[in-house]
């Protein structure tokens, strides 16, 4: 590859932050600072560089794991639209569950 002034490509990168890693506002006091800096090293040259970026770290949070029941569903004896199993009457028609 034959790099010249002004030469711009964009090189995608993928970082792994390790699992012991500290996000970035870990508390009142402490602040973590992560920072990313891209580095091209060319034979017998200085390397060229990109801009340093500044990466914010935020720990996911733990979603709720709520499992939704499923309710079974039975016709109405009348209007045959479907209602819930534990339903004492049709929410369409207001008719009373027949056992």
């Amino acid at each position: 590859m034959h790099i010249v002034p002004g030469f711009k490509k964009d090189f995608p990168i993928v970082l792994n932050i390790p699992i012991a890693g500290r996000e970035s506002f870990d508390g009142m006091d402490a602040n973590v600072t992560w920072f990313v800096k891209g580095v091209v090293a060319v034979d017998d040259r200085p390397d060229i560089t990109s801009e340093t970026k500044e990466i914010q770290v935020i720990r996911t949070s733990a979603g709720s794991k709520t499992q939704e029941k499923e309710i079974a569903l039975i016709p109405c004896v009348y209007c045959e639209s479907l209602m819930a199993q534990s339903a004492s009457f049709c929410p369409k028609c207001g008719a009373p569950r027949k056992t």
